[in-house]
């Protein structure tokens, strides 16, 4: 893990690996595009014939242009306080920021008469063309909905387990306050909620299938109070896990 005195933009360009921005842990593919902004810590790993280009930006450039980025459309994505994964770019996408960024090195490699002030602008056309794309609304609604599937997935297969809302939005690529407002556009409820109803919605199932005692049931799908399973039991379903059982038996 490692940080910088600058920003940087970061484009990947091929090859696969996973990334870890603080806390944070996500897969990476061409077309992802991020910023690392200074003093956020960051690393790549497991990476597979990966290729980057890394655009560094200077902290007086940033200064002077993070608020207009911020209140850009997609900005805030890229710009923001928390970071954020963007939605990867779509190849023709791509390949408009990569003429931008050959232009740019033209002009670094030419290094003629005017070439700062025309290199400050392609870098600004470049930050504001990847923000525009970031924005996509209908590629990043896809984004979030396939984001929050991975959770989801997760949660059904762990929902037994002391799982986190950290560890969920590992799984999702997301920060944590992006996952929980995502989650529940998504879904309905707050990531809490829904694992509290997929772990009544279990409860229920064992108690109409099976002959386990109820505090085992209990405890097998992650509820380990007694006293608080059957108090969450009876607010969810409007009986006591006994009753409930009772009047599934008469049924079979």
């Amino acid at each position: 893990m490692h940080g910088h005195a600058f920003a940087e933009l970061v484009i990947v360009t091929g090859g696969t690996g996973m990334h870890a921005v603080e806390d944070l842990r996500y897969p990476l593919s061409p077309g992802d595009v991020f910023v690392i902004r200074g003093k956020m810590r960051h690393a790549y790993y497991e990476v597979q014939k990966l290729r980057l280009i890394n655009v560094v930006i200077h902290n007086d450039f940033m200064k002077a242009h993070r608020k207009e980025l911020v209140q850009s459309s997609g900005g805030e994505r890229l710009f923001g306080e928390i970071f954020q994964r963007s939605r990867s770019l779509a190849s023709e996408e791509l390949d408009e920021c990569l003429r931008i960024i050959e232009r740019l090195k033209q002009e670094l490699a030419r290094f003629q008469e005017g070439s700062v002030l025309m290199q400050k602008a392609l870098l600004l056309e470049l930050l504001v063309t990847v923000c525009r794309r970031a924005e996509n609304p209908a590629a990043v609604e896809e984004l979030q909905r396939v984001s929050i599937g991975k959770a989801l997935s997760f949660l059904e297969r762990h929902y037994a387990d002391d799982i986190s809302l950290s560890q969920m939005a590992r799984v999702a690529g997301m920060s944590l306050r992006s996952f929980q407002r995502h989650f529940k556009i998504v879904t309905g409820a707050s990531p809490s909620q829904y694992l509290r109803r997929h772990r009544i919605a279990s409860c229920c199932r064992l108690l109409r299938e099976t002959n386990a005692p109820v505090q085992s049931i209990a405890a097998d799908c992650g509820i380990a109070d007694p006293v608080y399973f059957c108090r969450l039991f009876r607010r969810m379903t409007g009986t006591t896990p006994g009753a409930f059982r009772r009047f599934h038996a008469r049924e079979r």
